[in-house]
């Protein structure tokens, strides 16, 4: 509460804490011009006037009633920080993107994936190598292919260690990538699990978020509990949740029931077998095999 009081807008707009409590048209309104001028901030080239609208951003962001704020860090901030070789910026925001909103999940693969190319371009192997696997365990399963290779290039990134890692990583996958039998032993991929992941702030998140149980609610919980390496706890937020969804929902649920095996083995053959054997929901069993 202290920071959104503090937080009067360096673009003209009055206070946040008032704006968050205006109905949404006109709010939405409102937030039209900052978000223009953040958008001419960053591309002015201006140093001083770029780190303004990152300090902008990280405040519209904090609110409960941003709408368009996720879209616009993934698609266009985001891209415009890279660009500008603001690495430090980018890297900070696609954090406080994925804590702030956890459920939509496509936007959380594609700010860690940011954040984990702006490690790299910093030179901080190591932390961009947690953060590959964190990206690895969370993404979307069309998207596995582009973290196993983000992976590989943070091992690469460790030296000459790394690069024997990297072999041994890609063997691994490709061997995981056959779907064990029914009862089989899973394969899993040793190099993915030694690497260890910083997992205070996604648990830390997870804890305070909110402690209802609904749909989009489990799901964020969930997301961060895969970024966190905790696949178990993850699969049992995405089950409860697959209990209580509608239709329309049910998709997307399985998918990160999927993702869920995924990261439990480091492989994706378990998770193909898995939705190979999705049955109706009338199955008590689906969801919890």
């Amino acid at each position: 509460m202290r920071d959104r009081l503090k937080c009067t807008c360096v673009f003209g707009v009055v206070s946040l804490l008032a704006a968050s409590s205006a109905a949404p048209a006109l709010y939405a309104a409102n937030m039209k011009p900052v978000h223009a001028k953040i958008n001419a901030a960053l591309a002015s080239g201006n140093a001083a006037q770029r780190a303004s609208a990152v300090r902008q951003i990280a405040a519209v962001l904090r609110q409960g009633t941003h709408y368009a704020c996720p879209t616009r860090l993934r698609y266009n901030w985001l891209p415009a920080l890279m660009n500008d070789k603001d690495y430090p910026a980018a890297a900070k925001l696609a954090r406080l993107g994925i804590l702030l909103n956890p459920s939509q999940t496509s936007n959380v693969v594609a700010y860690q994936e940011y954040r984990v190319q702006a490690l790299l371009a910093m030179g901080k192997a190591n932390a961009a190598l947690r953060n590959a696997k964190s990206l690895f365990d969370v993404c979307t399963m069309p998207r596995t292919a582009n973290a196993v290779l983000l992976l590989a290039k943070c091992l690469r990134a460790q030296g000459p260690d790394g690069v024997k890692r990297e072999a041994q990583f890609r063997r691994q996958q490709l061997s995981g990538e056959n779907m064990p039998p029914a009862g089989g032993p899973v394969r899993t991929c040793p190099v993915l699990a030694a690497i260890k992941i910083n997992a205070r702030p996604y648990v830390k998140a997870a804890a305070i978020e909110q402690s209802g149980r609904q749909v989009w609610t489990l799901i964020g919980k969930g997301n961060l509990l895969l970024l966190a390496g905790k696949p178990a706890a993850a699969r049992h937020c995405f089950n409860e949740a697959y209990d209580i969804a509608g239709n329309k929902d049910l998709p997307g649920i399985s998918e990160r029931i999927a993702s869920s095996i995924r990261a439990a083995d480091g492989t994706i053959g378990g998770a193909n077998r898995w939705v190979m054997s999705i049955r109706r929901r009338k199955n008590p069993t689906l969801g919890k095999q």
